[in-house]
């Protein structure tokens, strides 16, 4: 099953009996919820500090099962000595011109879980599954439910134009899902997402602008947007840049723009 991106700001996807929660806090450091299908077991990890050369884009590229030949991911479930579980992820990156390198994330059970939250599990698992099939009925394989994905950790935007990040998307048509965190005295940002191959902005939003529905000073709002583009040409670039920022400064965390083929 390909990735999915929840109203949560949590990057789903599905990989072997595990149902993966990804909270990308910034390319070396990501939070995991990791639900075992056939138990309903749920395992947690707050935060976890990539010290190699693999980061999060690493981990969500094996999930998806890019580059399998070189992207490597086992799951495993260990004891403590006290007896409690936990999952051991080994990613693994090995190329013919440099020693192989890997990362390991040990990832506890989730303590304390309620019968509540075990039916929400229950229900999430469920509603997962849905979505698998309603893609299969309408034809998308896994195959064809390619998803890219950046990261950025936060930004501050004012004064001139910014370049936020960039993706590159081979052709096809895709779901553009665009999650972030902003911070503002105002209740107005400039954003577009131009596509390289037709010169055109992706997102389409009024007036070029997105409304904050209360602008605050001290707090971030989660905000989500989405669209839809189709790239005709062998691959083209997608640029994320704030606009009038010397009008509308903000600030920005925990980006995620992700392009989803359909």
């Amino acid at each position: 099953m390909g990735a999915q991106s929840t109203d949560q700001g949590l990057l789903e996807i599905r990989f072997g009996q595990y149902l993966f929660q990804i909270r990308v806090i910034s390319q070396s450091e990501v939070g995991l919820e990791i639900i075992d299908i056939k138990t309903f077991q749920t395992y947690s990890l707050e935060s976890h500090q990539f010290v190699t050369q693999i980061n999060s884009s690493t981990l969500i590229a094996a999930l998806n099962r890019k580059e399998e030949n070189h992207l490597k991911l086992s799951v495993s479930v260990g004891l403590t000595n006290e007896k409690e579980s936990f999952l051991k992820l080994v990613l693994s990156v090995s190329y013919d011109f440099i020693p192989e390198f890997s990362e390991t994330l040990i990832v506890p059970l989730k303590k304390g879980v309620s019968e509540k939250e075990t039916v929400q599990t229950q229900l999430k698992l469920i509603n997962s599954e849905i979505s698998y099939l309603q893609k299969s009925i309408e034809g998308h394989t896994q195959q064809s439910c390619n998803k890219y994905v950046v990261t950025n950790n936060s930004g501050t935007f004012n004064g001139a134009n910014h370049v936020i990040t960039k993706l590159e998307i081979p052709r096809g048509k895709y779901e553009i899902n665009l999650q972030f965190y902003t911070q503002s005295t105002q209740n107005w940002i400039y954003l577009k997402l131009t596509n390289s191959q037709t010169g055109t902005d992706c997102l389409r939003l009024p007036e070029g602008g997105y409304y904050f529905t209360l602008a605050n000073s001290s707090y971030y709002q989660p905000h989500i947007i989405r669209s839809i583009v189709e790239i005709t040409n062998e691959s083209a670039t997608l640029q994320l840049e704030s606009q009038a920022c010397n009008s509308y400064p903000w600030n920005m965390k925990n980006l995620i723009l992700s392009a989803t083929q359909i």
